[in-house]
């Protein structure tokens, strides 16, 4: 019969397991190998993605799609504003007001040719003519300076007459043919042409 003696050294306990005479370790019952086997565990459930986080990933790509819009349309340059000159854009429209004359309207060609008359002198000689008479419009001449208060004396009587027609034709309702409207036309042509802005104005 086989037994384990304690023995006492420095005071820790032995035990002496003894060994069998061949050598072999006492068999455990299980067969030679099977005991690297682990035993098979069970699927693993994942805890689902929270809500907060797929708002939070929303979140983050339209951020970035609005900065990436901010720095394409920044870095755009802006379409250049083509300027058109007060004579240009005077005789553009005296073009296509010319319609009226067509269709015989000549009230409306007038105070269409009154508008644009007035609107040109404004921007070429810096005056508010738009709400002026005729002859408050000629009065206020002397606040110009004197190089372009020249140019409109040198024209005052074509001027004159051209903006009392239209006064006519806009407060008294006096209105003329149309060969009348084309001579009103030619006068005004002619003196935006022969008051255009120089360069060093």
């Amino acid at each position: 019969m086989r037994s384990a003696l304690p023995l006492t050294i420095f005071g820790v306990f032995l035990a002496l397991v003894p060994c069998p005479v061949d050598g072999k370790m006492p068999d455990s019952g299980v067969p030679d190998g099977m005991n690297d086997i682990k035993d098979i565990y069970g699927p693993i459930s994942l805890p689902g993605t929270p809500l907060w986080l797929y708002m939070l990933i929303g979140a983050a790509i339209l951020l970035v799609t609005v900065i990436l819009l901010f720095f394409f349309f920044k870095r755009r340059k802006p379409e250049p504003v083509v300027e058109i000159s007060a004579h240009e854009h005077a005789l553009a429209e005296l073009e296509r007001a010319g319609h009226y004359i067509e269709k015989n309207q000549s009230l409306l060609y007038a105070e269409k040719v009154s508008e644009i008359l007035r609107t040109y002198l404004e921007r070429r000689f810096d005056l508010h003519s738009t709400r002026q008479t005729t002859r408050e419009f000629f009065d206020s001449l002397v606040t110009l300076p004197q190089e372009k208060r020249n140019v409109l004396l040198s024209h005052q009587q074509s001027l004159q007459s051209c903006l009392e027609q239209c006064d006519l034709a806009k407060y008294a309702h006096k209105t003329s043919g149309q060969e009348n409207m084309q001579q009103l036309k030619a006068r005004v042509v002619k003196f935006v042409k022969e008051t255009v802005a120089e360069d060093n104005e």
